[in-house]
């Protein structure tokens, strides 16, 4: 026996409130060549304002220092600073960096905090990028 019937009435002439434009983002993953020409305009075209590096899974693998994965291909190309020279900074994007909790540099045990924390000094104390 089918349930209660609901009707939806949606009114467009009145806005009550507005989505950020950093929900427009995109996971960055070290495989994908970023190095490519045109990609920072590319994602201007289509709206997108944040941009997390490295996006996805892989990031628990992820070594910023030598652009390395435990265990997964990366392509050379593909480092923190090529990501922020060459598309993060040209397309004004914000950006996020998703920091590596679950792999040491030897891929044989948890993530160092150490390494996170130079990291974050990294990009904002030496290169100035102003990561959040």
């Amino acid at each position: 026996m089918p349930g209660p019937q609901a009707q939806v009435v949606v009114d467009t002439s009145q806005t009550l409130a507005t989505i950020s434009k950093n929900v427009l983002g995109m996971n960055m993953a070290g495989w994908y060549d970023i190095t490519q020409s045109g990609l920072a305009s590319a994602m201007q075209s289509t709206g997108v304002a944040m941009l997390r590096w490295p996006g996805g899974s892989l990031a628990d693998d992820y070594h910023w220092q030598d652009g390395s994965y435990c265990g997964s291909y990366v392509n050379p190309n593909s480092t923190f600073d090529n990501f922020m020279h060459d598309v993060a900074q040209p397309g004004a994007m914000k950006v996020a960096i998703t920091v590596n909790y679950g792999t040491n540099i030897a891929c044989n045990g948890p993530g160092d905090p150490a390494e996170a924390a130079a990291w974050v000094d990294y990009a904002n104390n030496q290169q100035h990028y102003g990561i959040k």
